[in-house]
């Protein structure tokens, strides 16, 4: 029985993880092919759906909210495939006083994609869109 116990103990530490593959998928296929499953004509349309979603909050110290980074990288993907680089300074007060968490994490998302070309930013937009977890929303609303 000890022998037994010993020996699944050795084969689980020893047993290599299994291979995860991006994005649930299929090992045969790249990270490109998987890229070019999504349309960076959808941007637009999408653009209008992300604010709109009913988005986790996440409380800070003194009182601020905050929503999750997922919403942040959406933003900066938007940001940078309409406006191009980040040329602002980065937001240090809020207007009622304390921290400006929301507008730093805003412009920390968008300063993290500098340099991102209009084309690239928009299909990451639409890739990020369609792949962010649905615990990050109250209600996950993408579908309708």
């Amino acid at each position: 029985m000890l022998k037994t116990y010993v020996f699944f103990v050795l084969l689980f530490l020893f047993t290599p993880p299994p291979r995860h593959h991006t994005y649930n998928t299929p090992p045969f296929l790249s990270l490109s092919t998987i890229l070019q499953s999504y349309d960076a004509a959808e941007f637009d349309a999408l653009i209008e759906k992300y604010e709109k979603l009913n988005w986790r909050i996440i409380s800070k110290p003194g009182g601020a909210t905050v929503k999750p980074d997922e919403f942040y990288s959406l933003y900066g993907y938007h940001m940078q495939a309409s406006q191009g680089d980040n040329t602002a300074e980065r937001p240090m007060w809020a207007e009622k006083g304390g921290l400006d968490f929301e507008g730093r994490a805003r412009w920390d998302a968008w300063t993290a994609v500098k340099g991102t070309a209009g084309d690239k930013a928009k299909l990451e937009f639409v890739k990020t869109y369609y792949e962010f977890p649905v615990k990050c929303l109250y209600t996950d609303t993408r579908g309708k």
